[in-house]
């Protein structure tokens, strides 16, 4: 995979000891086979439950590399600057590692 996307989609309402074993796991995951993780913009736009700060506090222990996806359902989507802003904040808050680009992995 080039990149994984929607990795905090669940909207996990147990146990945070469980939430946080799997979602470390994925994050360790991740870093050991270099695959980045979304940090998906659409949430942000559309008042969802992700990004989630949860889980990329976690992202960001695990020392995981970060991509911005844009989920641009609309061509306006692409050109909405408050919500890469916000997207930014996020990155500050945690240390989180992003990545401007990602090469597609051959197939």
């Amino acid at each position: 995979f080039t990149y994984l996307a929607h990795p905090d989609l669940i909207h996990f309402v147990g146990e945070t000891g469980i939430y946080r074993q799997h979602m470390k796991q994925l994050c360790r995951y991740a870093r050991q086979a270099d695959i980045p993780l979304e940090l998906n913009l659409l949430g942000m736009r559309s008042g969802r439950h992700y990004p989630s700060a949860e889980f990329f506090a976690l992202a960001a222990e695990e020392g995981c590399k970060i991509i911005f996806g844009m989920d641009a359902h609309e061509p306006h989507d692409i050109q909405e600057t408050d919500t890469e802003q916000k997207a930014m904040e996020i990155v500050r808050h945690f240390g989180l590692n992003l990545l401007n680009t990602v090469e597609l992995r051959p197939l």
